[in-house]
C-alpha cells in the first residue's frame, strides 16, 4: 500500500477497464475501485463522475477518451450481454462492422453529419468540467494523442507497446503502472503539504 491511501477511484474507458493481473490498474500500490467500462465516451465518463460519491475515496484517476467517440444509450451492434453492449460510437469501430445494418447507418452518420470541431469543443468542455467537479486529489490521463491542460498524455506508451491488455502488452502496462505510481506519490505528497500549510 502506498502511504495512507486506502481507496483509489478509477473512471475511464478500455485503456483502464481491464482488471486482470497484468493490467496497470492492478499493479498500482493502492487498492483500486475501478469503474471503467469499454467504449466509454467522454460524456459517459463525465456522467459516471457526476453520479459517484467522491467523498468515499482518497484519490481519483480519470482516464479521458477520444473526442471522436460519440455517446449512445446502447450499441445495437452487440448483444445485450456483450462487454461492449453499452459502448459509445467511434468511426473506426463501426467501419470494421460494415455490413451490419446498425453499423451501416452509423457509418453514414459519421460521414455525413458528424462535425469534428464540435466534437473536440464539447470534449474539452467536458474534460474541464471533470477537473472542477472532483474535489479529492485527482490524476487526469489519456492514451490518445491529445494536448489538454492538466491531462497527462500516455499515447507514446500505447504506440510503443500495443497489445490486448488495456490495448497494451505486459511491458506497456508495467511502464504505465510505474509512471502512475510515481504520479500518485507526487500528488499525495503535494496534497499533504498543502493540507499542512492551510491548517
Amino acid at each position: 500500500m502506498l502511504y495512507q491511501l486506502t481507496k483509489l477511484l478509477i473512471i475511464g474507458y478500455s485503456f483502464s477497464a481491464n482488471n486482470t493481473k497484468d493490467s496497470w490498474t492492478q499493479n498500482l500500490h493502492v487498492p483500486c475501485y475501478n469503474f471503467s467500462t469499454n467504449g466509454s465516451s467522454e460524456y459517459r465518463i463525465w456522467k459516471k463522475i457526476c453520479n459517484t460519491d467522491l467523498a468515499l475515496y482518497d484519490m481519483a484517476i480519470i482516464v479521458h477518451t477520444s473526442p471522436n467517440r460519440i455517446y449512445t444509450v446502447d450499441d445495437h451492434m452487440y448483444p445485450a450481454d456483450h462487454s461492449h453492449s453499452h459502448s459509445d460510437l467511434i468511426y473506426n469501430d463501426v467501419v470494421n462492422k460494415q455490413g451490419n445494418i446498425y453499423a451501416d447507418h452509423e457509418i453514414w452518420w459519421f460521414e455525413n453529419v458528424f462535425d469534428l470541431e464540435h466534437a473536440e469543443d464539447i470534449h474539452r468542455l467536458l474534460v474541464a468540467d471533470c477537473t472542477t467537479k472532483i474535489t479529492i486529489p485527482c490524476l487526469h490521463l489519456t492514451f490518445f494523442d491529445l494536448d489538454i491542460d492538466n491531462v497527462v498524455n500516455l499515447y507514446p506508451i500505447w504506440q510503443s507497446y500495443p497489445g490486448s491488455i488495456n490495448h497494451m502488452d505486459r511491458n506497456g502496462n508495467n511502464i504505465v503502472a510505474k509512471k502512475v505510481d510515481s504520479m500518485i506519490k507526487a500528488l499525495y505528497t503535494n496534497s499533504i503539504n498543502n493540507g499542512v500549510s492551510d491548517a
